[in-house]
């Protein structure tokens, strides 16, 4: 069989990172391209004609993976910086939240069956969900607020469903550069929206309370790691 020679651009500076390999016998990376580089000099030559060009690819790819192992494990690599966590300015704007007042209102603008949520048993509900992750609902007017607003609405189409929308809302005091004033704004928002059966739609809807509430808190611990 006729033996014909890597080309010297591939062969030259293989041989020189295998060298190199073998000078750092203490890592196991290195020793392994030594050994990968050796076969892959054997095997870079055949007599088909589709056989140079493997044995040839295959030098170039050790190649290129020895000199990167080598860039890493000399320390001559750029650093490795940390992941940059980007969120929205809408999470954003919960870093810091404590407190704030909550107000709960239900609207039943198209809704010819008297559901009845239990508006007071359920703000009650949500103050001891906050309580309980450390969120206080305070008193004082001039603290930010949190707006739930709850629309149960009848569906033309099927009259044994009934269609509800939760929204959350968090208002807030921010200024306004194009105006040079402050103005009270709702800076973060969540929805919550469906069909159930009109007999269920009472236990949809405060499970969806509990649901944002719960979504909120959430957010606000995901804002305040983020920027730590």
């Amino acid at each position: 069989m006729k033996r014909r020679k890597v080309p010297d651009f591939v062969r030259k500076p293989f041989l020189a990172l295998i060298g190199c390999c073998r000078r750092r016998p203490a890592s196991p990376i290195f020793s392994g391209i030594a050994c990968f580089g050796d076969l892959t000099m054997n095997i870079g030559t055949r007599s088909r004609a589709g056989g140079r060009a493997f044995g040839q690819s295959l030098a170039l790819f050790a190649l290129i993976l020895g000199l990167l192992v080598l860039q890493v494990e000399s320390g001559t690599a750029g650093p490795v910086l940390p992941e940059q966590r980007v969120i929205s300015d809408e999470l954003l704007s919960l870093v810091g939240v404590a407190s704030s007042r909550l107000q709960v209102n239900v609207r039943q603008p198209g809704a010819t069956a008297a559901v009845g949520l239990p508006v007071e048993s359920l703000k009650v509900e949500l103050e001891e969900i906050c309580a309980g992750q450390g969120f206080e609902i305070s008193s004082d007017p001039d603290d930010m607020v949190i707006v739930i607003h709850v629309s149960l609405h009848d569906n033309i189409d099927h009259p044994t469903l009934m269609g509800y929308v939760v929204h959350l809302a968090l208002e807030q005091e921010m200024h306004m550069p194009r105006l040079n004033r402050s103005m009270v704004v709702p800076t973060y928002t969540l929805l919550e929206s469906g069909f159930c059966a009109t007999e269920e739609i009472r236990d949809m809807a405060s499970a969806k309370l509990r649901i944002v509430m719960q979504t909120f808190l959430n957010h606000i611990s995901r804002a305040n790691v983020t920027e730590k």
